[in-house]
């Protein structure tokens, strides 16, 4: 089954994270040097209580790369 978010659900999420997809498409950068960025300022992935989102980002914390 495939639940479909809302736009305002949608919006929401854009607003609290980030993914190196996003940011590339926001910056017109490649993802690769945001991903680079990354590494190079130790900035680890959303994981709350150890759970693995993969690329997923707080903007917050990604925000000041670019």
């Amino acid at each position: 089954m495939q639940t479909n978010a809302s736009l305002p659900d949608q919006e929401a999420y854009h607003v609290r994270f980030a993914t190196p997809s996003t940011i590339a498409k926001e910056t017109e950068k490649a993802r690769r040097e945001f991903l680079s960025r990354l590494n190079a300022t130790g900035i680890t992935p959303f994981a709350p209580n150890d759970e693995n989102y993969d690329w997923l980002y707080l903007r917050i914390d990604v925000e000041g790369i670019f």
